[in-house]
């Protein structure tokens, strides 16, 4: 209640919300996209993963997401493989060295 008694009501502008939330779907579907596509192209991984570095939508991609998705790979090999290569398996895709990516990449080739 304000200072004379009345009841003021506070308005909300929804449209900064429904900006952020349509620039979540866009950087899912760009993770999505990619990652279909790395997996679709195992041996262009090397290549795909330094591209992601540069890429703000991919660059916080958790590698583990990806690397899970290979069939060469899988769920419980990606995380061994992590921890082999002394990674968490909390690891983004920027946080990779050129030595951690290429390592990745000979695992995710056929």
């Amino acid at each position: 209640m304000s200072a004379g008694g009345e009841q003021t009501t506070k308005q909300f502008d929804v449209r900064p919300r429904a900006d952020v939330i349509a620039r979540i779907a866009q950087v899912r579907l760009s993770r999505v996209e990619f990652i279909a596509q790395s997996v679709a192209e195992p041996d262009s991984a090397a290549r795909s993963l330094r591209q992601a570095q540069q890429n703000d939508d991919l660059s916080g991609l958790l590698i583990v997401k990806l690397l899970q998705e290979f069939p060469a790979v899988g769920k419980v090999a990606a995380r061994r493989l992590l921890s082999r290569l002394g990674l968490d398996e909390f690891v983004a895709i920027r946080d990779l060295t050129d030595d951690h990516i290429a390592a990745i990449a000979a695992e995710c080739s056929p």
